[in-house]
């Protein structure tokens, strides 16, 4: 099986230091949706439909798919936000879900209904997680890298897979920085 490759985006821009901070330090890349998602461990891909809230919409629920299914140890991660690549890294985890201590009480303390919720979800814990290997830390400015893959890496939603091509495209501005 070939091995993929992923962007991801490190939480809201609220919040984002915080988040990139969390996933640099803790070896970890993450998505969150705490209270709209499950722990998902235990959890064929056949039931991940019935077992997420029908209020997420589409591409969120693609994103937590994609992450809990679809990576594989092995696979590479991109960190990127607001024209910067922050870090590559290689997934060393299989899923695996975490919730920080507190969040969830804090958070139903705050909001009183699934209506009162405002995404992003800003510094709420992101439960779903997949342990990393960083590999290089960096700011590469997006204008240092090919437009078509700048391109990619700008747009929605917070998980996105890339082709092989954006790959090598990518890994030699990365190598030149």
């Amino acid at each position: 099986m070939n091995k993929r490759v992923w962007r991801i985006v490190p939480g809201d821009k609220n919040h984002r230091d915080t988040i990139l901070g969390k996933f640099l330090r803790g070896d970890y890349v993450a998505v969150g949706w705490l209270l709209w998602t499950p722990n998902l461990t235990n959890v064929p891909e056949d039931q991940f439909e019935s077992r997420v809230d029908p209020a997420m919409s589409g591409m969120e629920k693609k994103v937590v798919h994609d992450f809990r299914y679809e990576m594989r140890k092995g696979d590479t991660v991109i960190v990127s936000a607001d024209g910067k690549i922050y870090a590559t890294g290689e997934i060393i985890s299989d899923y695996y879900y975490e919730e920080e201590k507190g969040q969830r009480d804090a958070w139903e303390a705050h909001y009183k209904s699934k209506e009162d919720m405002v995404w992003p979800l800003g510094g709420i814990s992101y439960p779903h997680r997949r342990n990393v290997s960083w590999k290089k830390i960096l700011k590469l400015g997006f204008d240092k890298i090919p437009r078509r893959v700048a391109r990619r890496l700008g747009n929605p939603p917070a998980l996105i897979e890339l082709s092989q091509d954006d790959w090598v495209l990518l890994s030699l501005a990365i190598i030149a920085e």
